[in-house]
């Protein structure tokens, strides 16, 4: 079972959604049973329910990242970690199946989510995290993209650094530099932005949850009910003692969810 009072996660006296409605939540979040059973009880209605398959494993055998690659160890288990990561790249997989995009820009678009909060230093706002860690990327996309299996050899280190750095700012806010780093690839860009606003669902407060009103890229129902279910499936399979690693291939060993 997972060890919940870790030294480096600080003093977690109560559960991430009484923290969340006491305006107390510290700097770095791990999920716990408490806040996962009220995410579930809040499920939203009106979602279909057909199975759903996974994105071919071709784009989702990315999603995993090193854990050395992130910026502090404490934040790889994290509510930003791995399991996050790793699941905004499988949203953006199937985004980019949706926009029928090819396989160099859906590769670059998963590359991305998996990367996208890599150089995050704890669990709040942390602004520029994302142009920290496109500058990080920047800096070592050779040996990156040679850890990465062959295919990801054609990608353009320039589209995923771009989607990086401006996964966390708002469209109305772009400066004029990042207007011209999104018009790079502004598709790929997109697609990072909903993949990683899909995954808000494990939040502990609704009004954090997804809100199409920050997105260009507006997801089907269906990939809603997809993005709620791949995060409380794989935190449950954390919470239940396996690694993030583990939690994240378990499920994808699945042929629908």
């Amino acid at each position: 079972m997972a060890d919940y009072n870790a030294p480096f996660f600080g003093n977690v006296e109560a559960p991430l959604v009484a923290l969340a409605e006491q305006r107390r939540l510290p700097r770095h979040q791990r999920m716990d049973p408490a806040t996962l059973r009220w995410i579930a009880d809040n499920r939203p209605a009106g979602w279909p329910d057909a199975p759903i398959g996974h994105p071919p494993m071709t784009a989702a055998r990315y999603a995993l990242i090193p854990r050395g690659w992130y910026a502090l160890p404490r934040v790889a288990d994290s509510i930003h970690g791995l399991r996050h990561g790793a699941r905004v790249a499988i949203l953006a997989a199937h985004i980019a199946r949706l926009m029928d995009l090819p396989v160099r820009e859906t590769l670059e678009a998963v590359i991305a989510g998996a990367l996208h909060d890599c150089r995050r230093l704890h669990d709040q706002d942390d602004p520029g995290h994302g142009a920290r860690a496109a500058r990080w990327f920047a800096e070592r996309h050779t040996n990156v993209m040679a850890h990465l299996l062959p295919p990801a050899r054609d990608t353009r280190a320039v589209v995923i650094a771009a989607a990086m750095e401006l996964h966390d700012v708002d469209y109305p806010t772009f400066t004029d530099w990042q207007r011209e780093r999104y018009e790079v690839a502004p598709m790929v860009c997109d697609i990072v932005k909903t993949a990683d606003a899909l995954d808000r669902y494990r939040l502990p407060k609704l009004k954090w949850w997804p809100n199409h009103d920050f997105l260009r890229l507006i997801p089907p129902p269906w990939l809603h009910r997809y993005a709620f279910d791949l995060m409380l499936t794989t935190e449950r399979r954390h919470l239940e003692g396996m690694s993030s690693e583990r939690a994240v291939m378990t499920v994808l060993a699945k042929e629908t969810l």
